[in-house]
This record gives C-alpha cells, sequence and structure tokens, in this order.
C-alpha cells in the first residue's frame, strides 16, 4: 500500500478518538504509535517498553493507549515506517531521478494537478508525526485533508538542501515559501518555525522536545487559511528519532550529542504534503 493511503487510514483511525482526546494528547498519541513500531522493528520494545510509557503515555486514556501499543494505529505506524525506509533506502536513487528531491518538479506537478491553490503553510521541520497530528484534529474540526501521491526527498534531511535549490542569493526559508506561492498563485502564506525551533532549543530529548511543542500553534494557521480556502501544508524536511540507554533523542542532518545512537524512526528525510479546506 502506498504512503498516500497509509496515512490516510492513519488520519481516519486517530481522528476517531477526537471526543476523548484533545489536540496535545493527540499529538502524543501520534508519535507514541510511531516510537512504539520503531521500537518494535529494531525489537528493543520489550525492553524499553516500560520507559515509553512513563515518559508518553501516562495521561493517555486507556482505550486509546491500547491501540497506541497493539491496535490499529501501532499497525499502521508499521507499515508507514517500512513504506518511508523502502522509500529513502531501497529506491532512493530512483526517486532522486524521477525528480521528488527537486523543489521545481515538485511544485510543477502540483501546479498541474491542483491548478492553483489559496494558501501556503510551509513548516521548518514539519515531521510526519506532526503532519498526521494535524490531519486528524483537522478531520475532527470538520475540515477536508487530503494527501497527494507527490512528497519531497531530502537526502542531508537540513533546510539548506531546499533552500540552495531557490535562485536567491543565501536563500532562505521566506524565500522558498515566496517560490511556493508564486508557482501555486496563492495569495497568502506564512511559514512557521515552532518544530524547528523547539528542536534546536530542546533538541535530544525527546520528553523535552514534546513538552514544549506548541501543537497549537503548529496547527493554528492551518485552520485559519483552510476556513478560508485551499490550503498547501508543506516542509523542507522532518526529523528523526533515536535511542541509547540514556533514552529517546530527536535530530535531523545527522547531529548527535552523544555517540551515535540506535535509529528509531528515520524520517528527516522526506516530507508529505497535504492539502486541507472547510468541507
Amino acid at each position: 500500500m502506498s504512503l498516500k493511503f497509509l496515512m490516510e487510514d492513519f488520519v481516519n483511525q486517530l481522528s476517531r478518538f477526537g471526543q476523548i482526546l484533545s489536540l496535545r494528547c493527540m499529538y502524543i498519541t501520534a508519535l507514541s504509535s510511531f516510537i512504539y513500531a520503531g521500537l518494535a522493528k529494531n525489537d528493543l520494545l520489550s525492553f524499553r517498553e516500560k520507559l515509553l510509557v512513563n515518559q508518553l503515555l501516562t495521561n493517555i486514556p486507556s482505550p486509546v493507549r491500547v491501540d497506541v501499543r497493539c491496535g490499529q494505529l501501532y499497525e499502521l505506524a508499521f507499515k508507514i515506517i517500512n513504506v518511508i525506509d523502502r522509500i529513502i533506502f531501497d529506491e532512493k536513487t530512483i526517486e532522486l531521478i524521477e525528480g521528488k528531491a527537486d523543489l521545481s518538479h515538485v511544485l510543477k506537478i502540483l501546479s498541474k494537478e491542483l491548478g492553483s491553490i489559496q494558501y501556503v503553510v510551509l513548516y521548518d521541520c514539519l515531521s510526519v508525526p506532526e503532519l498526521l497530528t494535524i490531519a486528524s484534529y483537522l478531520r475532527t474540526e470538520g475540515y477536508q485533508t487530503i494527501f497527494p501521491q507527490l512528497y519531497i526527498l531530502n537526502p542531508l534531511g537540513l533546510t539548506r538542501f531546499i533552500t540552495k535549490q531557490v535562485l536567491v542569493t543565501e536563500a532562505t526559508m521566506e524565500d522558498v515559501l515566496k517560490t511556493i506561492m508564486s508557482s501555486l498563485k496563492a495569495i497568502k502564506g506564512s511559514l512557521i518555525r515552532e518544530i524547528d525551533k523547539k528542536l534546536h532549543d530542546y533538541g535530544f530529548d525527546l520528553r523535552e522536545f514534546i513538552r514544549n511543542v506548541d501543537i497549537e500553534k503548529v496547527v493554528s494557521k492551518c485552520k485559519s487559511y483552510a476556513e478560508e480556502g485551499s490550503t498547501l501544508v508543506m516542509s523542507d524536511h522532518g526529523y528523526d528519532i533515536f535511542y541509547d540507554p540514556r533514552g529517546f533523542y530527536v535530530s535531523h542532518g545527522g547531529i548527535f550529542m552523544h555517540q551515535e545512537p540506535q535509529t528509531i524512526l528515520n524520517f528527516s528525510k522526506i516530507a508529505p504534503i497535504m492539502i486541507t479546506f472547510k468541507r
């Protein structure tokens, strides 16, 4: 099954818990599902489950906790991890040749498929768990969310891989946003640095990172734009999650505080895309 359909299934399942989960708990639920699946994939779950429960799941309602640990969310997360690993490793050369690491190529395809959109929200370091949280929450609020087959590959997992593709001297993410808006004829757009900023402020320690990400801020701009019209949600890269005996860590671009730990989630090299609008 493709990444698009797996993400849609994940959103369908997570949004079913919308009546008993706050946005914050929805975020922790999404992220925990992927960490559980990543630990299981690396044969670490039986050794580290207690640490994960104590750090992340203490405030999650019991029915949701079961789904995270052994239910549909867990199973879908496991499948998504496998598909992403296959994309960025097994088919990396093919994908690059196809142009999914080429911003202009991606925008050309989006322009052909969408015609134009009204708004753009560009995130610095939006990863798969956050995008799925945004989509699930918006779904519970009556918004439509669509994942194109398209995604962006970032082999470095760093912002500069994208900014160097913009034909501006010393281009920034603001220039990337302007390029996207111009290509898709958007009337307005915003750059949100919340996730990348928090990663660099509280980097490496996963629990501190999650505690300090303002997920409401991450969602709010999508919601306000989607209320008015079709909104494209994009990012330059995601982040990776690692484990060593000290605990769980988050980073992107291969930067480590300690001796290189074991990779649990390898999401920094891919940035899925979403379109959302009010039904």
